[in-house]
C-alpha cells in the first residue's frame, strides 16, 4: 500500500496542476480572443442577415473559435477531476493504516475535492449544456435571419455568462488550494517514507535469498 500511496500522490499531485493550467488557460484565451476579434471589426457572411453594429458578427466570430477550447477544457477537466478524486479516495483509505498520509492533513483536502466535484458536474451537466443549446439557437437564428429569436437566445447566454465565470474562477481557487495542500512538505515526505518503506521491506526480503550460499 506503501509504494501505492506514493503514485496517487505523484498522479494527484499532477492532475491538479494541468486542471489548474488548462482552467487558467482557457480563461486567458477567452480574455484575448474576444475583444481582439470583436476590435478587427469583421463580417460574417454566412451571417449576412444578421446585423453587425457593434461588431457582432465579430462575437460570433470569436465564440465559434472560442466553443472550441471550452469543449477541450471540459474533457480535460473532467478526466482531472476523476484522477484527482480517485487518487484522493486511495490516499484517504491508506491514511488509516501506518506510515500513511496524516489524516489531519488530508482532512482539509476532502471538503475542498468534494466542493471542486460539485462545481464541475454543475459546469458539464447543467450550466454547460443550458448554456450552449442558448449559443447554438442564437448562431442558428442569427445565420437564418431570424433577429428576434437570435437575441432573444443571445440574452439567456448572456444572463448565465457571469455565473459560469464565478464557477471557473471558484474551481480555479479551490483547485490551486488543493494543490498546495498536496505540495505541503508533511504531504510530500509522507508518501517518500511511504515509498521507501516499501522498497526496504522488499530488499529484507531478497537480500538472503541472494545471499544464500555466498558465505555472506
Amino acid at each position: 500500500m506503501s509504494r501505492t500511496l506514493a503514485v496517487c500522490h505523484t498522479v494527484h499531485v499532477l492532475s491538479l496542476a494541468v486542471w489548474l493550467g488548462v482552467t487558467l488557460m482557457t480563461g486567458a484565451a477567452a480574455g484575448i480572443v474576444f475583444p481582439t476579434v470583436k476590435a478587427m471589426g469583421p463580417t460574417a457572411p454566412a451571417f449576412a442577415a444578421y446585423p453587425n453594429d457593434a461588431g457582432q458578427h465579430g462575437l460570433i466570430i470569436a465564440g465559434k473559435v472560442a466553443s472550441r477550447y471550452f469543449l477541450v477544457h471540459d474533457v480535460v477537466q473532467f478526466v482531472c477531476c476523476s484522477a484527482a478524486c480517485v487518487t484522493l479516495g486511495v490516499m484517504l483509505a491508506a491514511s488509516r493504516r501506518k506510515g500513511g498520509t496524516p489524516a489531519a492533513a488530508m482532512g482539509a483536502r476532502v471538503p475542498l475535492a468534494a466542493l471542486a466535484l460539485t462545481l464541475v458536474a454543475y459546469q458539464l451537466f447543467v450550466l454547460g449544456p443550458e448554456m450552449m443549446t442558448n449559443l447554438s439557437r442564437h448562431w442558428g437564428a442569427a445565420q437564418a435571419g431570424r433577429i428576434d429569436e437570435a437575441l432573444a437566445a443571445k440574452a439567456a447566454f448572456d444572463a448565465n455568462h457571469p455565473i459560469a465565470t464565478w464557477v471557473m474562477a471558484g474551481t480555479a481557487v479551490i483547485v490551486l488550494a488543493l494543490l498546495v495542500l498536496a505540495a505541503w512538505p508533511g504531504e510530500v515526505e509522507a508518501a517518500r517514507t511511504g515509498a521507501a518503506k516499501q522498497v526496504k521491506a522488499g530488499e529484507a526480503l531478497e537480500r538472503p535469498a541472494l545471499l544464500k550460499g555466498t558465505g555472506a
